[in-house]
């Protein structure tokens, strides 16, 4: 009897290793995915931002696409229609959001006092870019090329209105839905890269 116990004993203990040493895995195996995970968690991640310091997350209508440095981003400030002949009070000079007319200018070169804010604001919705200038403190090349703009971008969603605003100290100002860009002397590569980011992408029909 006692041989048969001792064999007994024998054969149970090699099976009970075997186990131990596959809960043993088993756990390790846990561990090193919960670490593993607590890598990723939003505390040790960085933020899409700082890959472009100095940039900003574009407003509503643009996707993921990062807003140029020195654009000023604004909060929403509405999108209701008002009857004509209301005016309007703007957060932001000029305005960027908020309440206008049920009409919109057509993408052209207006003059001062020609187009009112609360028109142009039905023009930001659409996703056309407005651009204030000052003639008289431009040159006849970078007016002519602003011009130029306004022809080239026409569309109702995606256009260009050029209106002329007596400013000395930003001689051109560029404004999209939320946002403006002020230039205290031309730089065509500014503008362009202004109408790039935001033209087409207005929050009510975006297409780009």
């Amino acid at each position: 009897m006692k041989t048969s116990g001792a064999a007994n004993d024998g054969t149970s203990r090699p099976w009970m290793i075997g186990t131990g040493v596959v809960v043993l895995l088993a756990v390790l195996i846990m561990v090193g995915v919960g670490l593993k995970g607590k890598d990723k968690t939003p505390s040790t991640m960085q933020p899409a931002e700082s890959d472009n310091p100095g940039r900003s997350p574009m407003p509503g209508g643009a996707g993921g696409i990062k807003a140029p440095k020195g654009v000023e981003l604004f909060e929403n400030e509405g999108q209701n229609h008002v009857a004509d002949g209301t005016r309007v009070p703007y957060k932001t000079d000029p305005p960027t959001s908020g309440a206008h007319y049920n009409r919109w200018m057509p993408p052209s070169v207006y003059g001062v006092g020609e187009a009112t804010p609360e028109l142009l604001v039905h023009n930001l919705e659409h996703g056309n870019i407005v651009i204030y200038f000052n003639r008289s403190t431009l040159g006849n090349k970078e007016t002519d090329e602003l011009i130029e703009m306004s022809k080239k971008y026409i569309g109702q969603w995606d256009g260009v209105v050029l209106v002329a605003r007596e400013d000395r100290e930003y001689p051109v100002i560029l404004t999209a839905w939320r946002s403006i860009l002020r230039l205290k002397q031309y730089n065509k590569d500014k503008i362009m890269e202004f109408l790039d980011a935001f033209r087409g992408r207005g929050p009510e029909n975006p297409v780009r």
